[in-house]
């Protein structure tokens, strides 16, 4: 098959993500804020405006499946049934209390400190955080979603002639590299982004269900920021100093093990997808 237009496919789907990714910086910035503040990154406005731009390259995504793919957004994998309910739970509970157990147990080796725990600090909570909580919720779901049918879905499609490995392989570089955009690169945090891309497009391929993939991505996203506090509040730990790119990808190299593993035991090793003529 001749790869040529569907890798154009893949470029105009990145071309939307990044313009739309440019404006909502843009836009962030024209109404006052500052984005090298965490503070700032974390306010309503901005992660408002994160939202909004991530639904809708999100909507155009699923516009460019119908309208140039000219297949039903379906193919994708948009389906649930009671055994991806129980990967998605099983999944859900392993990463966050392998979470908990991860810092618990580097406080109690001495390499971070827990005084700043955040259940000692209950009573400074205020609306203001807790509306910045529903929207930081919002916002991760919304990317989650965006990001499994862009790099998961929408490029596995266009990859589907290549194989099931190659298409894990390509569409994980793909989700790696657009990661440099925005975060700060090092060979620790390639090393997790790996990890994490390779498990999740495990989950996608043996799985066939966008909706497992988005649970995985999602809580995977929900763990850095309310138990490895990335972004300096929102968190159920507050760890001194904070944790390391290497502390992190540790525990993603971990993570991915055991879902790869409890994938294994619930779907079997069957590539499920549709596109790729899974069952």
């Amino acid at each position: 098959m001749n790869l040529l237009f569907p890798l154009l496919h893949i470029l105009l789907a990145l071309g939307v993500y990044f313009i739309f990714a440019l404006l909502s910086v843009v836009v962030a910035r024209k109404s006052g804020a500052d984005l090298t503040q965490m503070e700032s990154r974390n306010s309503v406005l901005v992660l408002g405006i994160g939202a909004g731009a991530n639904a809708l390259i999100l909507a155009v995504i699923l516009l460019l499946v119908a309208a140039v793919e000219q297949v039903p957004i379906g193919v994708l994998g948009f389906h649930f049934d009671r055994r991806d309910l129980l990967y998605a739970l099983c999944a859900a509970a392993a990463t966050l209390l392998m979470a908990v157990a991860y810092v618990r147990f580097l406080a109690g080796a001495g390499r971070i400190s827990l005084n700043g725990d955040s259940a000692a600090r209950g009573s400074e909570a205020t609306g203001s955080a807790v509306t910045r909580a529903v929207f930081a919720v919002i916002v991760l779901v919304v990317i989650a979603l965006q990001e499994e049918v862009l790099f998961r879905g929408y490029a596995g499609f266009n990859l589907r002639s290549l194989g099931w490995a190659a298409v894990l392989g390509l569409t994980t570089v793909l989700f790696v590299a657009v990661h440099f955009l925005t975060n700060r690169v090092s060979a620790t945090q390639i090393g997790s982004w790996t990890a994490g891309g390779l498990m999740i497009g495990a989950v996608y391929l043996v799985s066939g269900s966008i909706w497992v993939a988005f649970s995985v991505h999602f809580v995977t996203d929900l763990v850095n920021v309310t138990v490895f506090n990335i972004t300096g509040e929102l968190s159920l730990y507050h760890p001194d100093p904070p944790l390391t790119t290497g502390h992190r990808a540790l525990f993603r190299l971990a993570q991915s093990i055991v879902l790869v593993v409890l994938l294994l035991l619930i779907y079997g090793p069957v590539v499920r997808i549709g596109f790729l003529g899974g069952n």
